[in-house]
């Protein structure tokens, strides 16, 4: 019959807690309890004497000086699944961490050496699966188990950024807790992903396409609408004729998509803002330059987009929605983007969400860079 059982015991600095069926205490739990206890008797009982009789303090051996294979031979580490539990309580209790990553639990294991094999690495997962349902572990931070080889491959450069080689993927692999197994071949994976990397002469690239692939798949922090604004945006950016333009409207968007929230509001204005004053100085210049000597005669006369950056923002919009080139309700949305980035380009306590992100992104992509770019 299966029952719940909760435990709690602590000598002296060291502290065990468990609580989980009474089949798991059984096999697992308690052979571990009865040499604690027995440790702490013969240790702790004999500290108590010696400083009773007003001798000095007997130093107290702790059960830190266990090894992993020490705690494996206790469990009877014959199978991966003993093994396993004699990691993980090598992790917790005298290693004395809460968390641990997948990787550091199978570095643990090959510690025991002559118990650990390989097949047990091949097996951790199912291993792992089995603790959580007995409520032995927790994963607090769910992997894309479920993956493909070559998504997971995709992700790591993704992570990584830049060209890499395929040691550049194991390295990084691992470093976050997952080892590529030996039997894969990156290269043959990689090039079957037509479309979502490509290898330059300076390694592996993932591209455009492959970053969308991977936010389709749910490995991003922002929601489905919002990627479409980004993708949206994206694809404007060849259309912007100014180099320096269409950078900054690169920027704002890569700014975006890192979750860099001020950034990606400041850069996008700088981008919209550019491209309505390159149209007013290619097809507008004239009937600006009157308009705006019409409200202020000390207006010096423009010739250039330098020299309608003079002029205070929120008065440009004002003048160019006077000769007809923008309507009034644009130029109302136009102010609050204005509003927005002067919030987000200072130190203040002002909060932005991706979502509002994506409303202004789109704003300026509706009236801005699809009518003007």
């Amino acid at each position: 019959m299966t029952m719940e059982v909760r435990i709690e015991l602590k000598i002296g600095r060291i502290e065990l807690e468990f609580e989980g069926s009474n089949q798991t205490f059984e096999a697992k739990i308690e052979p571990i309890l009865r040499d604690l206890i027995t440790f702490g008797k013969e240790n702790f009982a004999t500290a108590n004497v010696d400083n009773q009789g007003g001798g000095s303090p007997k130093p107290i051996t702790e059960i830190t000086t266990m090894t992993v294979k020490s705690v494996a031979t206790k469990f009877g580490g014959a199978t991966g699944g003993a093994l396993l539990y004699a990691a993980v309580a090598s992790l917790a209790i005298m290693k004395k961490k809460e968390n641990f990553t997948r990787q550091e639990i199978n570095d643990e294991m090959k510690l025991a050496v002559g118990y650990y094999k390989t097949t047990y690495t091949n097996n951790l997962t199912s291993y792992l699966e089995t603790m959580c349902k007995q409520g032995v572990l927790i994963e607090t931070s769910k992997v894309h188990r479920d993956l493909s080889q070559g998504d997971k491959l995709l992700l790591v450069i993704a992570v990584i950024d830049k060209p890499c080689q395929i040691d550049d993927i194991r390295k990084r692999a691992y470093k976050a807790g997952f080892e590529i197994p030996r039997h894969w071949n990156p290269s043959v994976a990689l090039g079957r992903a037509k479309g979502l990397v490509i290898r330059t002469p300076s390694g592996w690239e993932i591209t455009e396409a492959g970053k969308q692939h991977l936010r389709n798949l749910g490995l991003s922090k922002i929601s489905a609408a919002a990627v479409r604004v980004a993708t949206d945006l994206r694809a404007e950016l060849p259309k912007i004729k100014s180099p320096d333009t269409r950078a900054f409207a690169e920027e704002a968007v890569e700014c975006y998509e890192y979750g860099l929230h001020r950034s990606a509001i400041v850069m996008s204005w700088l981008a919209a803002v550019d491209v309505l004053y390159r149209t007013v100085q290619a097809r507008y210049l004239a009937d600006f330059n009157k308009e705006a000597k019409r409200v202020d005669a000390n207006w010096k006369t423009a010739k250039s987009v330098d020299d309608l950056g003079r002029m205070k923002e929120a008065d440009f919009l004002d003048r160019i929605v006077a000769i007809s080139v923008i309507g009034k309700n644009v130029k109302a949305e136009l102010k609050h983007c204005l509003d927005r980035r002067n919030g987000c380009g200072h130190p203040n306590s002002l909060k932005i969400g991706p979502n509002t992100i994506a409303h202004h992104l789109e704003i300026l992509l509706l009236n801005v860079f699809q009518v003007f770019a």
